[in-house]
């Protein structure tokens, strides 16, 4: 059995001959081949070339974040939209102006819409880049209060979704027999959930639950028409195992708020 055997054997509950052996590490790549610092064996190395020579799995089911054609591939970090190449959809935002500034390790979005204006802000600074950190951090949240809802939900109304099986499938020959390459689509497993876990800090969801909670709802409901469009295009996608919602803890998703929401 090769490792992709192994490992979609192992998802659909069959026996396999050895154990699925597919650690990830991408992020140990990052920063060691950045700090010079790999195995002497393989100092020049690409990660796929260690792996085959270990014999050993590749998990690709994280994207490579930071395999960027150009900033705009993850412009929209803070709204948990990335638009990395490996990604079997594309998500384009209309309706919308979207006014993004550079300052050095800091990225400023303005995204104005007829309703309103918000912004975000994200870092991704050199201590993240030689740990080997792949995602950068939300400094500032795109909703800070109830006030920001109506730009939020046109933001996201307004979204098109677009099919980039080509540049998954790519991906996916890549990977070939080490592994299953996965279609990741939404990180978020609901529109509640993508509130919570990206659009607001983790506090203020909770009192908005508490103080608006109808406004919050309905807010939930915009964003569930740009899940049904990520969906519709995920479906057509012809990969294997797809990653759809991501990142729970039984504190913060607890039981009925994951019943309820999830």
């Amino acid at each position: 059995m090769t490792h992709k055997d192994h490992m979609l054997a192992t998802l659909r509950g069959e026996p396999t001959d050895g154990i699925p052996w597919a650690p990830r590490l991408d992020l140990w790549y990052n920063a060691h081949y950045r700090a010079g610092t790999l195995p002497p064996e393989y100092k020049d190395a690409t990660l796929t070339q260690i792996l085959d020579d270990l014999g050993w799995g590749f998990h690709a089911v994280i994207p490579p974040y930071r395999d960027l054609r150009g900033p705009e591939d993850d412009l929209h970090r803070a709204l948990g939209i990335y638009n990395i190449w490996t990604m079997p959809r594309v998500i384009l935002l209309e309706n919308v102006e979207v006014v993004p500034e550079f300052r050095g390790d800091k990225t400023v979005v303005e995204y104005r819409t007829p309703v309103g204006t918000v912004r975000t802000v994200t870092v991704y600074d050199e201590s993240m880049r030689r740990a080997g950190i792949s995602i950068s951090h939300v400094a500032e949240c795109v909703i800070k209060s109830a006030g920001d809802y109506e730009a939020v939900g046109h933001i996201f109304e307004n979204a098109r979704v677009e099919p980039n099986y080509a540049g998954y499938l790519e991906y996916a020959n890549g990977v070939g027999d080490r592994g299953f390459a996965t279609a990741n689509i939404l990180a978020a497993g609901s529109p509640m959930h993508l509130l919570q876990r990206d659009l607001m800090p983790i506090d203020l969801f909770f009192y908005e639950m508490h103080d608006h909670p109808e406004q919050l709802g309905r807010l939930a409901a915009r964003i569930g028409t740009y899940f049904e469009k990520v969906l519709a295009v995920a479906a057509e996608c012809p990969a294997e195992v797809f990653l759809f919602g991501a990142n729970y803890d039984s504190m913060i998703q607890y039981l009925p708020f994951f019943e309820e929401h999830i």
